[in-house]
């Protein structure tokens, strides 16, 4: 028995909602302008990271699947998983015909070999790749309604999860990059809300 989803093109939590969320729990008391890169906005909380750090051994640890991990550059040339997949990557793909390989690609692990590298090099490349990859997900896979956990790969429940945690990793070392977009950072907030009510 099938199921049919009428799925919306953006992210369903929308800017107004998330800050009259932020406001209602006193974090921030000015919000910037969604498209803003200037050093005003930059250093609000809405906006701001913590800087880069020393690449932590939780960073280092491989990721859970058996599939290649590339370098930093052959994910910059799309390359992922032992798979040519272009850029933008097809969030959709299976190249290999098994519907594992397509729930490790949501799950974002391959992301931590570019947070490392711009721990390491703060070549803004690796920043600039981060912020381009979390944004086209995020619009091309809008939080499903009414699922139970199996809403396909990109929103089946264990990927919703590792996908967070892989998130933190850019949270904590990237958002202070330059070449990481307000709107990103934006649209990550309010995808981290959809994450967490979807989970629950």
């Amino acid at each position: 028995i099938g199921e049919t989803r009428d799925i919306p093109a953006r992210p369903r939590l929308t800017r107004e909602g998330l800050v009259q969320m932020l406001r209602s729990t006193n974090v921030i008391e000015r919000i910037p302008d969604a498209d803003s890169r200037t050093a005003a906005t930059h250093g609000t909380p809405f906006v701001s990271g913590e800087g880069p750090r020393s690449v932590d051994k939780g960073l280092l640890v491989p990721p859970p699947h058996p599939y290649p991990v590339e370098t930093a550059d052959e994910v910059l040339s799309g390359k992922i998983m032992g798979q040519q997949l272009g850029c933008p990557v097809p969030w959709d793909a299976n190249p290999l015909g098994i519907q594992e390989w397509t729930h490790f690609l949501n799950r974002h692990h391959f992301m931590r070999t570019l947070v490392a590298a711009w721990v390491e090099t703060q070549d803004a490349r690796y920043s600039a790749a981060l912020d381009s990859l979390i944004a086209s997900w995020i619009v091309d896979n809008p939080v499903p309604v009414g699922s139970n956990g199996g809403a396909g790969p990109s929103w089946e429940t264990l990927s919703a999860a590792w996908r967070l945690r892989e998130w933190v990793w850019v949270k904590r070392c990237v958002w202070s990059s330059a070449a990481f977009s307000t709107n990103t950072r934006e649209l990550m907030l309010r995808s981290i809300w959809e994450h967490a009510q979807h989970l629950m």
